[in-house]
């Protein structure tokens, strides 16, 4: 610390371009290698352990590792694809079920390239996260101080802030620094115009958002209160400045232009997770509350939260609160500008305000305070995405950093140099001890392909293109299964209908649930129609990560017994199936559609739900409301005879799993016998109803040519508790 001046000079103020503006290289030279410094401290013992353990582990670190690795195989070809990973096929732009991590991979793919292995990758992003917190803590508090001494301790307290440990296995909540950076360039621009300011702000946004996609609405909502404050109380109100910020905004949504397409695709439809939302949302307690490794723990009053671990430190409130009080002549003069902690104070309420969620609540008793969070909710496209607000408290903890600077900056204002000196010392030893924990968790990263695995992908890397489905998958599956068949799909490049990710997909759901045959002994192997349909090519079973030994064993002799499947080959414990391709029979000739009018519907149950099935609305439905017993019929009565050649039945995701186990389809003509045009398993053209439209599949049945005055759909199947349902029919017939 020796080398940066510990004493403010007097004649200048916190917003003189010269001081906050401006920093020299040499200033630079020190930053940057203490910044380093500070994060391998911050995150001891890291450093002996970066080609071997993470921070934390678990299946989050692991997923974050995998979408990197993805990105680093997708940055030499300009990012093609690179929304559509191998995983969650057939699905498109399944990356947005989570973080992107672009603004992260493009640091450290690198290592990749050179080999350096996934734990080194991830390890190298996660110091990188603290060292990007330091430099734009530092900016920003001395952009507000215009004290470098005052800036560092600020800096120290973003670094060490408690929350990091309560959020070690989340590697985007570690990359809020960007955020930093990008309201000094803010204000820096705001202050005096300039093109270089600019850019470092759009850069610095688009970063932090590709970096952490809740710092985008953080972000929004801190350049929402900067710009109109520093408007307000700036000497220059220019046309120039206004077009300055406009022009900035412009570029940055232009550049996260197809980010948020991308998100919006698959986040649009979804509506508000409620329960999710409220369980991970802050309560003002959390606010009183670290991670129990740490040691204000002991005595802290606050109530824990995964998510909401968010009491910044003694030292930092300390420093804050003292920001706020008054000036007490020249022992305690004031040195920001009043405005300038007004504005971080407002920035931390509001934001608190909205990590509250939507029932504001403290020490869990509702506040009689309207929710902010809900507002924004309503206002906001794409909010439903944060279900997480406690992750606003990050912003809050910024406030308080920068707050805390302008603290220290009253506490090094006066007295002495050795005064100062141990001021500094003491603030900086609290806060290391607040914020670093009596022991760090370390575990494996992505565990390394074992010799059969890594013989079966380098096989299946050179056989010809198609889908897989890796078993198990779903409930018969051991713990993080489905993420290490993910990491196996960037070896053997082949898309997976696996995945783990933030959400899953229907498909999913249905084949690793009580919906799919591949849950019942003996039955396995009634899955394969969908499975062609859907176009997929290989099976892989493993026998070894199953929970049950002895259903996976009866998994794999029923699906290599099944004609379908056209060969196999066993490498140690990994089986690999390739199947027959799909056979689809389409209605040759022309077709066109029946309208509603032109038929009456009856059905053995729930007739008042009958027209929903033709209005329209793929949202409203028929549905037996009871268990699938083999007795349930659908009748459509024509207004005269049809040859109808093909009929479409809509299926939701909610719906996916209820689809008829056995569907026999008649038809009558008169008073004629009952003739018998369809009777089997729909799961073939379920499954090429999937590949066709994922997110709204239309399962496509056709007929043989028939003259109908009346056409019986019977559900033949049983199941232990799902439903039939019909959320839209449609009727074709021959021209």
């Amino acid at each position: 610390m020796t080398s940066i001046p510990l004493r403010n000079d007097p004649g200048r103020s916190a917003i003189d371009p010269d001081v906050a503006c401006c920093i020299p290289i040499r200033e630079w030279a020190v930053i940057l290698p203490l910044a380093v410094l500070l994060a391998i401290a911050a995150t001891w013992p890291l450093t002996g352990y970066i080609s071997t353990l993470v921070p934390a582990g678990g299946t989050d670190s692991t997923l974050n590792t995998w979408i990197m690795a993805w990105a680093a195989q997708r940055l030499p070809h300009g990012l093609a694809g690179f929304w559509t990973p191998p995983a969650f096929y057939p699905y498109p732009s399944s990356l947005a079920y989570s973080e992107n991590l672009l603004g992260v991979s493009v640091f450290v793919a690198p290592i990749l390239w050179a080999g350096g292995g996934t734990t080194l990758m991830y390890n190298v992003a996660f110091l990188l996260a603290y060292v990007v917190s330091a430099i734009g803590a530092y900016l920003l508090g001395r952009h507000v101080t215009g004290s470098r001494a005052a800036a560092a301790i600020g800096a120290l307290a973003f670094v060490m802030m408690p929350y990091r440990i309560a959020q070690a296995g989340h590697l985007q909540v570690q990359w809020i620094g960007w955020m930093a950076i990008a309201f000094w360039a803010l204000l820096r621009g705001l202050q005096r115009p300039s093109w270089s300011a600019l850019i470092v702000f759009v850069a610095a946004s688009v970063l932090q958002v590709l970096s952490n996609g809740y710092a985008a609405f953080q972000l929004a909502i801190g350049a929402a209160i900067i710009a109109p404050w520093a408007l307000w109380t700036g000497a220059r109100r220019s046309p120039r400045l206004i077009g300055t910020l406009v022009v900035a905004g412009a570029l940055v949504l232009l550049a996260l232009a197809p980010v948020f397409s991308a998100y919006q695709q698959v986040w649009a439809d979804r509506g508000p997770a409620t329960a999710e939302t409220l369980a991970n949302a802050a309560d003002v307690a959390t606010y009183l509350s670290v991670d129990a490794s740490l040691p204000d723990a002991r005595w802290l009053p606050g109530i824990p939260q995964p998510e909401g671990r968010l009491f910044p430190g003694v030292a930092t409130t300390g420093l804050a609160l003292l920001a706020l009080l008054p000036a007490f002549g020249h022992r305690l003069p004031r040195v920001t500008p009043r405005q300038m902690t007004a504005l971080f104070v407002v920035l931390a309420v509001v934001a608190l305000l909205v990590s509250l969620g939507p029932e504001p609540a403290a020490w869990g008793r509702r506040l009689p305070v309207p929710s902010l969070y809900a507002r924004l909710a309503e206002w906001v496209p794409l909010f439903q995405i944060v279900r997480v607000p406690a992750r606003f408290g990050a912003l809050v903890l910024l406030a308080v950093a920068i707050l805390a600077a302008a603290g220290a900056a009253r506490v090094l204002a006066g007295g002495s140099r050795r005064a100062r000196v141990v001021a500094i010392a003491a603030i900086g030893v609290l806060m290391l001890a607040e914020g670093f924990p009596a022991a760090r968790t370390m575990r494996t990263g992505v565990p390394a392909l074992i010799a059969d695995e890594r013989e079966a992908y380098a096989w299946l890397a050179n056989q010809p293109s198609g889908a897989l489905l890796e078993l198990p998958i779903g409930g018969s599956a051991q713990v993080d299964f489905g993420m290490l068949a993910q990491h196996a799909a960037l070896v053997h490049g082949h898309p997976i209908v696996n995945g783990l990710s933030r959400i899953t997909t229907p498909l999913q759901e249905v084949l690793g649930g009580s919906a799919s045959p591949l849950a019942y002994p003996d039955r396995q192997a009634g899955v394969l129609p969908m499975l062609q349909g859907l176009g997929v090519r290989y099976v892989i079973v493993r026998p070894s990560r199953f929970v049950d030994p002895a259903f996976a064993a009866n998994t794999l002799d029923a699906l290599q017994a099944d004609p379908r499947v056209a060969g196999f080959r066993a490498f140690g414990d990994v089986h690999v199936l390739w199947l027959a391709p799909d056979d689809p029979s389409t209605a040759a000739s022309p077709i066109e559609a029946v309208p509603p009018g032109a038929f009456t519907l009856t059905a053995s149950v729930n007739d008042d739900r009958l027209s929903w099935i033709v209005d329209g609305d793929p949202d409203s439905r028929w549905l037996s409301g009871r268990p699938q017993d083999g007795h349930e019929w659908l009748a459509l009565t024509f207004d005269r005879p049809r040859d109808v050649a093909r009929l479409g039945v809509t299926v939701t995701d909610r719906s996916l799993g209820d689809y008829p186990r056995g569907l026999r389809i008649e038809s009558t003509r008169g008073g004629e016998a009952p003739r018998v045009l369809f009777d089997g398993s729909v799961l073939a053209a379920l499954g090429r109803a999937i590949l066709a439209a994922p997110t709204r599949p239309v399962m496509s049945l056709d007929l043989p040519p028939n003259e109908s005055t009346t056409m019986t759909l019977r559900q033949t199947g049983t199941t232990e508790s799902w439903y039939w349902s019909i959320d839209e029919l449609q009727v074709w017939t021959r021209q």
